[in-house]
């Protein structure tokens, strides 16, 4: 069985990946958004397959029933009602030899930040029949059908500009917002309602608009010197990209650090996960310098360490 990674959902500030999309698919301007809370959790995929034992992933392996991955083996059988539904579903399908959920993992010790409750959870926001991926309408039918936990559903608008625009300084709704009020949400993800739309590359139109609390690349307050040389500056925005919310990002798809051995491992996903970031935004800049001249813009090992050494 070949594992399926869930898809990037890409950033609203990253206003040329709107227009390309737009300007491939013009009618997405105006088409029904739906809006979902984007929860600050970790990644979890269900993999149901015709009379066949249950497969639980992260956001990118399949995990071994040895692996505790944020205690979700205790949550799944907490789950038991929804579990057994989602396997007779496929066990009853002829022709699809896969019924995939994705949602999210979280509560106490997964992530900071966010209050979901004293106990952890599994709130699902996707799925794929065999490897592809299915509208929000098609989704919300199975919701009902097979009684899913989703993610908190804020609103559907009818353009792309109004889906934009939405407020995100609100409380998350996974617990009573009149109780916790303060208590604000990650922030929102936005997809179209009755269709999924792919670009030619595979990328799919799902974007997210994060709370400033929670976002991977942050303002740095140094200063820099006046006169700085082009490597000195690119190494300054790319320190921009090495943060907590991104390590904790990490964290979410690999587990956390748990021993300094470790630590070699972890640079390595920090720096190619915000160099990935720091290529859309940057990549015009960087695409001419040699590779010496690379190393010295992406030399922040000791900033990731800082980081990852108050887990340790």
């Amino acid at each position: 069985m070949c594992f399926v990674k869930y898809p990037e959902i890409e950033n609203t500030y990253r206003q040329k990946f709107i227009d390309k999309f737009t300007s491939l698919y013009p009618e997405l301007t105006k088409v029904r958004y739906i809006i979902t809370e984007k929860i600050h959790g970790s990644n979890i995929q269900l993999i149901f397959r015709p009379h066949k034992p249950l497969k639980v992933a992260s956001r990118n392996k399949i995990l071994s029933e040895k692996e505790d991955f944020f205690g979700v083996w205790n949550v799944l059988e907490e789950m038991e009602d929804v579990i057994c539904s989602c396997q007779q579903y496929i066990n009853e399908q002829s022709e699809v030899n896969s019924f995939r959920l994705f949602g999210e993992i979280c509560g106490p010790k997964i992530q900071k930040g966010v209050y979901y409750g004293e106990k952890r959870r599994i709130l699902f926001f996707d799925a794929m029949i065999g490897d592809q991926l299915i509208a929000p309408k098609d989704f919300f039918f199975f919701q009902n059908f097979l009684g899913l936990p989703i993610v908190p559903c804020f609103d559907t608008v009818y353009s792309l500009q109004e889906a934009l625009d939405f407020p995100i300084e609100r409380p998350s709704e996974v617990v009573d917002p009149k109780e916790y009020s303060d208590n604000i949400c990650e922030g929102i993800v936005i997809k179209p309602y009755q269709k999924v739309y792919f670009n030619k590359v595979g990328q799919v139109f799902y974007l997210k608009k994060k709370n400033e609390k929670f976002k991977e690349r942050q303002r740095v307050k140094k200063k820099l010197q006046e006169g700085s040389s082009e490597i000195i500056q690119l190494n300054f925005e790319f320190r921009n990209y090495i943060t907590e919310e991104r390590v904790q990002s990490i964290f979410s798809k690999e587990g956390v650090i748990q021993k300094p051995q470790e630590i070699g491992k972890y640079i390595k996903l920090v720096l190619e996960d915000a160099k990935k970031d720091f290529e859309k935004d940057f990549g015009d800049k960087i695409k001419h310098l040699e590779k010496k001249k690379l190393k010295k813009v992406f030399n922040v090992g000791s900033q990731i360490v800082k980081i990852l050494d108050k887990y340790l």
